[in-house]
């Protein structure tokens, strides 16, 4: 089953951010730290989890 939302893209100074909804995390088992890998097509955007984390 799929779990389709919709996002917003902020900027805080020199920095952009997705906001990802609670309930999108918690479905794909996420937590705070994982390596994402973005990869850009066309006006697509695909992230994908990697292997690993990133200490925080």
């Amino acid at each position: 089953m799929s779990l389709l939302k919709t996002t917003r893209l902020t900027k805080q100074g020199d920095r952009f951010e997705i906001e990802i909804p609670p309930e999108c995390v918690e479905k794909l088992g996420w937590r705070k730290g994982l390596v994402l890998e973005i990869d850009i097509q066309d006006s697509k955007a695909i992230i994908k989890k990697l292997q690993g984390f990133v200490g925080t």
